[in-house]
């Protein structure tokens, strides 16, 4: 999975398959999402060797706060720290924020880690972990994710630890965050957009002010798919890949091209 690092270097995200010892006990051996804050102490000089000095936290937990056991990847980090994105093959039993039955594996999930925006990050109830790739009638995405060679569906098998197979999931596209939380994603799962297929993946955007709205999307107001997506720190823009030749006029170059769009 891609390392995150913010603007000013204090922060980095990043996986890792060991249990450091900041996991619980019994941790699993998928990679784990974790952080790192070189001046932990604030005294503005990085990597200290004191104690105390540094810091690495486990962020890939649940909604509940519990340790998620499956295989991270896609993560992300804000510019300003505060927000990291990540999908994960683990499935969490019960709602969450009115959407129906169980979060299924897959997903893209979002971290804050300054909820009361106070400044000081993964202060203890501080924190907070929830699902964005919801539609608006509050269902989860089915299908995160299908990494796809071309605009046609492509189906890509990863095998867990277990054995257990993760078919079409969002583990191969790096979900990328904004600095107010806003997270950009591609997904297989049309999300209750009109349009969108159900094979081909499209990119999205997950707001925590209005919630999920396509981004690959032309001018006509036609959808086409979508790949790769980067979101704009503090901008309302997204850039991202596609092989579709409907997205702008005179597109026949039959091969993926760089999009920006606003959303």
């Amino acid at each position: 999975a891609p390392i995150g690092i913010s603007d000013d270097g204090r922060y980095l995200s990043f996986t890792s398959a060991t249990p450091l010892d900041v996991a619980p006990a019994g941790a699993s051996t998928e990679d784990r999402l974790y952080s790192l804050d070189r001046d932990a102490d604030g005294n503005g000089v990085f990597d200290e060797s004191a104690y105390g000095s540094t810091r690495i936290r486990l962020q890939s937990v649940g909604t509940n706060g519990v340790a998620l056991t499956g295989r991270v990847a896609a993560t992300g980090m804000s510019a300003n720290g505060r927000f990291l994105t990540f999908t994960s093959t683990s499935q969490e039993s019960g709602a969450l924020d009115g959407a129906s039955g169980a979060i299924p594996a897959g997903n893209v999930w979002l971290r804050d880690r300054d909820v009361d925006g106070n400044g000081t990050f993964d202060e203890v109830g501080g924190t907070s972990t929830n699902v964005v790739s919801v539609s608006a009638s509050g269902v989860y995405a089915s299908e995160a994710y299908s990494r796809a060679a071309s605009c046609s569906a492509a189906t890509i098998t990863w095998a867990g630890a277990t054995g257990a197979a993760y078919v079409n999931r969002n583990l191969w596209s790096g979900a990328s965050v904004s600095n107010d939380g806003t997270v950009a994603f591609a997904s297989t799962d049309p999300l209750g957009v009109a349009g969108f297929s159900t094979t081909a993946p499209g990119v999205f955007v997950a707001s925590r002010a209005s919630g999920v709205a396509p981004v690959s999307v032309a001018t006509d107001g036609s959808t086409g798919c979508g790949d790769d997506p980067k979101i704009a720190a503090d901008a309302p823009v997204v850039a991202y890949t596609s092989r579709a030749s409907s997205l702008v006029a005179n597109d026949a170059n039959g091969t993926e091209d760089a999009f920006v769009s606003s959303y």
